[in-house]
Protein backbone atom coordinates (compact mmCIF):
# COMPACT_ATOMS: atom_id res chain seq x y z
CA UNK A 1 0.00 0.00 0.00
CA UNK A 2 0.54 3.70 -0.56
CA UNK A 3 0.94 6.24 1.96
CA UNK A 4 -0.41 8.81 0.47
CA UNK A 5 0.37 12.59 1.85
CA UNK A 6 -1.24 15.05 -0.64
CA UNK A 7 -3.98 17.22 0.83
CA UNK A 8 -6.02 17.44 -2.31
CA UNK A 9 -5.79 20.02 -4.76
CA UNK A 10 -7.50 21.88 -7.32
CA UNK A 11 -5.36 21.99 -9.91
CA UNK A 12 -6.38 20.41 -13.14
CA UNK A 13 -2.98 19.10 -13.80
CA UNK A 14 0.40 17.98 -12.02
CA UNK A 15 3.71 17.71 -13.37
CA UNK A 16 4.41 14.19 -11.49
CA UNK A 17 7.31 11.73 -11.18
CA UNK A 18 8.21 8.37 -9.55
CA UNK A 19 11.46 8.77 -7.81
CA UNK A 20 14.11 7.30 -5.47
CA UNK A 21 15.30 9.35 -2.67
CA UNK A 22 18.98 10.15 -1.77
CA UNK A 23 19.89 10.69 2.04
CA UNK A 24 21.22 13.92 3.13
CA UNK A 25 24.77 12.72 3.57
CA UNK A 26 24.58 11.50 -0.03
CA UNK A 27 23.33 14.47 -1.17
CA UNK A 28 25.83 16.77 0.82
CA UNK A 29 29.12 15.03 -0.97
CA UNK A 30 27.17 15.33 -4.73
CA UNK A 31 26.98 19.01 -3.58
CA UNK A 32 30.24 19.24 -3.53
CA UNK A 33 31.23 18.99 -7.29
CA UNK A 34 29.33 22.40 -7.89
CA UNK A 35 32.24 24.25 -5.81
CA UNK A 36 34.83 22.31 -7.91
CA UNK A 37 33.58 23.28 -11.46
CA UNK A 38 34.39 26.49 -10.12
CA UNK A 39 34.38 29.31 -12.86
CA UNK A 40 33.97 27.15 -15.70
CA UNK A 41 30.39 25.43 -14.06
CA UNK A 42 28.65 28.92 -14.73
CA UNK A 43 27.03 28.14 -17.60
CA UNK A 44 25.66 25.30 -15.59
CA UNK A 45 22.12 25.46 -13.65
CA UNK A 46 23.13 23.27 -10.65
CA UNK A 47 20.21 21.13 -9.17
CA UNK A 48 19.91 22.35 -5.49
CA UNK A 49 21.07 19.57 -2.92
CA UNK A 50 17.93 18.87 -1.23
CA UNK A 51 16.24 18.21 -4.42
CA UNK A 52 18.98 15.68 -6.09
CA UNK A 53 17.20 11.60 -6.42
CA UNK A 54 17.21 9.09 -8.79
CA UNK A 55 14.01 9.35 -11.49
CA UNK A 56 12.31 6.40 -12.37
CA UNK A 57 9.90 7.15 -14.53
CA UNK A 58 8.84 10.86 -15.50
CA UNK A 59 5.42 11.24 -16.16
CA UNK A 60 4.86 14.90 -17.16
CA UNK A 61 1.33 16.34 -16.58
CA UNK A 62 -1.35 14.08 -14.97
CA UNK A 63 -4.83 14.60 -14.38
CA UNK A 64 -5.31 15.50 -10.56
CA UNK A 65 -8.19 13.29 -11.07
CA UNK A 66 -5.38 9.90 -12.27
CA UNK A 67 -3.38 10.85 -9.32
CA UNK A 68 -4.90 8.12 -7.52
CA UNK A 69 -3.83 5.57 -10.36
CA UNK A 70 -0.30 6.44 -10.64
CA UNK A 71 0.08 5.89 -6.51
CA UNK A 72 -1.52 2.60 -7.40
CA UNK A 73 0.90 1.88 -9.66
CA UNK A 74 3.52 2.38 -7.41
CA UNK A 75 1.98 0.55 -4.78
CA UNK A 76 1.57 -2.81 -7.23
CA UNK A 77 5.37 -2.41 -8.42
CA UNK A 78 6.92 -1.66 -4.87
CA UNK A 79 5.40 -4.81 -3.74
CA UNK A 80 7.31 -6.65 -5.74
CA UNK A 81 11.00 -5.72 -5.21
CA UNK A 82 12.29 -6.10 -2.11
CA UNK A 83 14.67 -2.85 -0.59
CA UNK A 84 17.98 -3.27 -2.42
CA UNK A 85 21.58 -1.43 -1.93
CA UNK A 86 22.72 1.32 -4.41
CA UNK A 87 26.03 2.66 -4.86
CA UNK A 88 27.38 6.12 -6.30
CA UNK A 89 30.44 5.59 -8.55
CA UNK A 90 31.81 8.46 -10.51
CA UNK A 91 31.08 11.59 -12.77
CA UNK A 92 29.61 11.36 -16.23
CA UNK A 93 27.57 13.67 -19.03
CA UNK A 94 25.23 13.64 -21.88
CA UNK A 95 25.20 13.00 -24.50
CA UNK A 96 29.00 13.34 -24.27
CA UNK A 97 31.76 14.16 -21.45
CA UNK A 98 33.30 16.85 -24.53
CA UNK A 99 30.38 18.82 -24.98
CA UNK A 100 28.25 18.11 -22.26
CA UNK A 101 24.35 18.89 -21.60
CA UNK A 102 24.39 17.18 -18.68
CA UNK A 103 26.53 16.08 -15.65
CA UNK A 104 25.59 13.75 -13.56
CA UNK A 105 27.09 11.18 -10.92
CA UNK A 106 26.22 7.34 -11.86
CA UNK A 107 25.85 4.09 -10.21
CA UNK A 108 27.70 1.12 -9.86
CA UNK A 109 26.58 -2.10 -12.59
CA UNK A 110 25.43 -4.67 -9.69
CA UNK A 111 22.79 -6.56 -8.04
CA UNK A 112 21.63 -3.23 -6.68
CA UNK A 113 20.89 -1.48 -10.18
CA UNK A 114 19.73 -4.87 -11.56
CA UNK A 115 16.66 -4.57 -8.58
CA UNK A 116 16.54 -0.80 -9.99
CA UNK A 117 15.86 -1.73 -13.49
CA UNK A 118 13.50 -4.33 -12.09
CA UNK A 119 11.43 -1.94 -10.20
CA UNK A 120 11.14 0.40 -13.35
CA UNK A 121 9.91 -2.36 -15.27
CA UNK A 122 7.16 -3.07 -12.98
CA UNK A 123 6.23 0.38 -12.70
CA UNK A 124 5.79 0.35 -16.62
CA UNK A 125 3.73 -2.53 -16.33
CA UNK A 126 1.83 -1.14 -13.43
CA UNK A 127 1.09 2.09 -15.08
CA UNK A 128 0.08 0.52 -18.35
CA UNK A 129 -2.09 -1.62 -16.41
CA UNK A 130 -3.88 1.78 -15.07
CA UNK A 131 -4.14 3.57 -18.74
CA UNK A 132 -0.62 5.53 -19.54
CA UNK A 133 1.54 4.89 -22.15
CA UNK A 134 5.23 2.84 -22.11
CA UNK A 135 8.22 4.80 -22.04
CA UNK A 136 9.66 4.89 -24.97
CA UNK A 137 13.24 6.34 -23.97
CA UNK A 138 15.95 3.60 -22.34
CA UNK A 139 15.73 3.42 -18.66
CA UNK A 140 19.53 5.19 -18.16
CA UNK A 141 19.46 5.84 -14.42
CA UNK A 142 21.53 8.21 -12.97
CA UNK A 143 21.73 11.39 -10.38
CA UNK A 144 21.29 14.96 -12.78
CA UNK A 145 23.58 16.67 -10.75
CA UNK A 146 23.85 20.16 -13.85
CA UNK A 147 22.12 20.85 -17.27
CA UNK A 148 24.04 23.81 -19.25
CA UNK A 149 21.66 26.65 -19.81
CA UNK A 150 20.17 26.98 -23.05
CA UNK A 151 22.19 29.67 -24.37
CA UNK A 152 25.78 28.17 -23.68
CA UNK A 153 27.99 27.79 -26.97
CA UNK A 154 29.70 25.11 -27.98
CA UNK A 155 33.01 26.55 -26.85
CA UNK A 156 31.84 26.84 -22.88
CA UNK A 157 30.76 23.74 -23.22
CA UNK A 158 33.67 22.27 -24.12
CA UNK A 159 35.78 24.00 -21.04
CA UNK A 160 33.10 22.40 -19.02
CA UNK A 161 34.17 18.31 -20.46
CA UNK A 162 37.52 19.91 -19.81
CA UNK A 163 36.67 20.18 -16.34
CA UNK A 164 34.72 17.87 -15.59
CA UNK A 165 37.44 15.84 -16.37
CA UNK A 166 40.24 17.70 -14.22
CA UNK A 167 38.14 17.06 -11.52
CA UNK A 168 36.69 13.74 -12.11
CA UNK A 169 39.98 12.33 -10.04
CA UNK A 170 40.00 14.80 -7.07
CA UNK A 171 36.42 14.82 -5.97
CA UNK A 172 35.23 11.79 -4.53
CA UNK A 173 31.51 11.19 -5.06
CA UNK A 174 31.26 7.53 -4.23
CA UNK A 175 28.79 6.41 -1.13
CA UNK A 176 26.16 4.07 -1.02
CA UNK A 177 22.65 4.03 0.56
CA UNK A 178 19.69 1.01 0.50
CA UNK A 179 16.58 1.87 -1.23
CA UNK A 180 13.58 1.03 0.99
CA UNK A 181 10.98 2.94 -0.90
CA UNK A 182 9.40 4.43 -3.75
CA UNK A 183 8.02 8.03 -4.00
CA UNK A 184 5.66 9.49 -5.88
CA UNK A 185 6.22 13.26 -6.42
CA UNK A 186 5.11 16.07 -7.63
CA UNK A 187 7.23 19.07 -9.27
CA UNK A 188 5.97 22.50 -9.45
CA UNK A 189 8.11 24.78 -12.00
CA UNK A 190 8.56 28.89 -10.95
CA UNK A 191 11.32 31.25 -11.83
CA UNK A 192 13.55 30.28 -8.52
CA UNK A 193 13.46 26.54 -10.01
CA UNK A 194 11.58 23.56 -9.09
CA UNK A 195 9.61 22.33 -5.90
CA UNK A 196 9.29 19.09 -5.27
CA UNK A 197 6.19 17.69 -3.04
CA UNK A 198 5.75 13.69 -1.80
CA UNK A 199 2.29 12.94 -2.69
CA UNK A 200 2.81 9.30 -1.78
CA UNK A 201 5.15 7.01 -0.61
CA UNK A 202 4.93 3.30 -1.37
CA UNK A 203 7.27 1.26 0.54
CA UNK A 204 9.50 -1.59 -1.16
CA UNK A 205 8.50 -5.53 -0.11
CA UNK A 206 5.24 -4.34 1.43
Amino acid sequence: MTINLSKGSSVESVRTFLAVQLPDTERSKLGAVEHAFGPAGQGLKWVAEELLHITVRFLGGVSSSRLQLVEAAAALAATAVSPFPLYITRLGAFPNERTPRVIWAGLRDDDGLASLHRLYEEVEDALTKQGFQREERRFSPHITLARARDTVPSAERRTMGDRLSAIRDSVDVSGHFDVHELLVMRSDLSRNGPAYTPLAIAPLGA
